[in-house]
């Protein structure tokens, strides 16, 4: 994975355990081969009033105009911010709207192909935070185009598994320390 200016080796994957394919917990933490040192860390997001907050999604895939088919042939990999809206809320995920033009903000943008796991922040006072992992977006108008108006894009929502990433950090961490002992 790429970090910062770094590529780093993948040593273990933990995988949410309610995890299924096309479900509502994909979401998952990557145990790096070496420490990330010259990158900090984006604390979760706790609190559990994401509705109607802006968010601040980044994607690093396909380029292209909202409503238009995302182009390979415009894919530099370079990471792209946008702005959008917690529009609806599920036990698990996040909603924004991708919205028409008339009700957008010049900053709007949408996920695309390579966006995947991608980050939604959410600004506080106390600063940045995590609050979502981007993993589909869902044809909500059901007129057979991804990524338009009045679709929407859902993200893992990070306050609901807060819990689970600190434990399974701590139950990572415990695990590595103790095959560390047993080696000496």
């Amino acid at each position: 994975v790429r970090i910062g200016a770094r590529e780093y080796a993948v040593a273990r994957v933990v995988v949410h355990p309610d995890w299924k394919p096309k479900g509502h917990s994909d979401i998952a933490l990557l145990l790096l081969k070496t420490a990330v040192s010259d990158v900090d860390p984006t604390p979760v997001y706790r609190a559990t009033d994401e509705a109607g907050k802006a968010l601040v999604i980044v994607g690093s895939g396909y380029t292209g105009k909202i409503g238009e088919k995302p182009s390979k042939e415009k894919w530099d990999r370079k990471a792209r911010a946008a702005i959008n809206t917690v529009d609806k809320l599920g036990p698990r995920t996040l909603f924004l709207r991708i919205k028409n033009a008339e009700e957008a903000s010049d900053l709007q943008g949408a996920a695309a192909p390579g966006d995947s796991g991608g980050p939604a922040y959410i600004q506080t006072g106390e600063g940045l935070f995590v609050a979502g992992i981007g993993y589909v977006t869902d044809d909500s108008n059901a007129n057979g185009i991804v990524g338009d108006a009045g679709d929407s894009e859902v993200y893992a929502r990070v306050s609901t598994f807060a819990d689970w990433i600190e434990k399974a950090m701590y139950a990572v961490a415990r695990e590595e320390a103790e095959a560390l002992l047993g080696e000496k």
